[in-house]
């Protein structure tokens, strides 16, 4: 746990640092979430637009911060992106 903990602040620190407000939003949202979250429930808990938060994920993702996932659900027609945290 206190593994994690330090990885998390490494990882908050990090985003402060380099990257942009919407970015620092877009990590602390996802480090206080337990799961793995869809991109537009990320975006309205944080009132940003899903295209705001989907650019700010693609770069996390890019640069290896966050990792992305695809899951195939029933009742959406479709697939869905779910973002998680390292």
């Amino acid at each position: 746990v206190a593994l994690i903990e330090a990885v998390h602040r490494l990882l908050r620190t990090t985003v402060r640092a380099f990257y942009d407000d919407a970015s620092v939003i877009v990590v602390d949202a996802l480090l206080r979430e337990a799961r793995c979250v869809r991109d537009d429930e990320l975006a309205k808990t944080i009132k940003l637009s899903v295209d705001q938060v989907r650019r700010r994920l693609s770069m996390l993702a890019e640069h290896r911060l966050v990792a992305n996932r695809e899951k195939k659900e029933a009742g959406r027609g479709g697939r869905a992106r779910f973002t998680f945290r390292k």
